[in-house]
């Protein structure tokens, strides 16, 4: 999982720029984007209680 991918993209963050700043690849960023379209703040609430 990539919890800071999530939460960037969440700010509003571009895919690039998201890259950039968490040393992930263009496409894993977009995988993540895509995987958690519909549940990004349900997947954060998860991380925060774990």
């Amino acid at each position: 999982m990539h919890p800071r991918v999530v939460e960037e993209l969440l700010k509003g963050v571009s895919i690039r720029r998201t890259a950039a700043i968490t040393g992930v690849s263009v496409s894993t960023v977009q995988r993540v984007k895509k995987s958690n379209s519909y549940s990004c703040s349900g997947y954060l609430e998860v991380q925060k209680a774990s």
